[in-house]
């Protein structure tokens, strides 16, 4: 395990792999920050990439390599190397006050599922989002609606509540992006309170879960087996993503929000022995 030279994250979130520049993307959500950094030069600090006024809830790649920016309510399309005043709107979101962005994902056919949380932690949703059509609730009533991901023949969609401490599977069909018969495939229950927040799935089919609250990594099998368990030094680890030469490396990100650890908040680098696949990309 490396950790990553970068400044410490009141809330760390949403690794990203860019193929093109050889970069890893996290944000800092409640501060509104994007940053990238490069795993081949890691001397170099993490670097500031984009700044906004309003929560930063998640950050996607468009399939020309452009940034999908989800601040505030408002879903933005920026380019590689672009500022706020380069951004153009997307979407629109009719999000209720408190309510912001927790994360999102590409599917398959370039569309985006993006979760939300409110400040209570009730009313979260799930929107699946269409170039050229109107944003569409899919899910609601959630907790806090986290970490999501996909099956290596995509017939499976993962998402993680995470007030419910649950990730659940869903049949998912390419084509329209619908998702249904949901199924609890991962349920933790650990005294500590720990609860599934971020995920990824990596080539094999393995879900990889950051446990905000146990101060760790866990992989499961597709059916929710534990296999093995990394621990980190921070506390509230908060999300992951597989990155780097042959995507064997593993992004990890956290949390100092209520902490006073000099770890938490710290990005780390874990060589997991396993590699991911490459994350599908917006078509817009």
């Amino acid at each position: 395990m490396k950790k990553v030279q970068a400044p410490r994250c009141e809330l760390g979130e949403g690794p990203l792999w860019r193929s093109e520049s050889k970069e890893f993307f996290f944000i800092d959500i409640t501060r509104g920050r994007l940053y990238a950094w490069c795993p081949a030069t890691p001397h170099k600090a993490a670097r500031l990439v984009f700044q906004c006024r309003e929560p930063l809830g998640a950050a996607l790649l468009a399939t020309n390599g452009d940034l999908v920016l989800f601040a505030g309510h408002r879903v933005l399309l920026c380019p590689y190397g672009g500022g706020s005043a380069d951004c153009t709107l997307l979407w629109q979101l009719p999000l209720a006050p408190g309510e912001r962005f927790n994360d999102a994902i590409c599917g398959p056919c370039g569309r985006i599922f993006a979760g939300t949380k409110t400040e209570t932690n009730e009313d979260g949703a799930l929107w699946l989002l269409t170039p050229g059509q109107a944003p569409k609730r899919v899910l609601c009533g959630l907790s806090i609606s986290n970490g999501m991901g996909f099956s290596p023949d995509n017939k499976v969609f993962y998402h993680t509540d995470s007030g419910l401490r649950t990730i659940f599977r869903y049949q998912y069909d390419p084509n329209t992006a619908a998702i249904t018969a949901a199924q609890p495939v991962v349920r933790l229950t650990s005294p500590d309170g720990a609860v599934p927040d971020g995920m990824t799935v990596d080539a094999a089919g393995n879900l990889w879960a950051a446990c905000w609250g146990g101060g760790c990594v866990q992989q499961f099998s597709p059916a929710g087996k534990p296999l093995r368990t990394f621990a980190l030094p921070a506390v509230q680890t908060s999300s992951v993503a597989f990155g780097g030469t042959g995507l064997s490396d593993l992004l990890v990100t956290s949390a100092a929000t209520g902490l006073i650890g000099t770890q938490d908040g710290g990005i780390f680098l874990l060589s997991p022995g396993a590699s991911g696949r490459a994350e599908f990309r917006a078509r817009l």
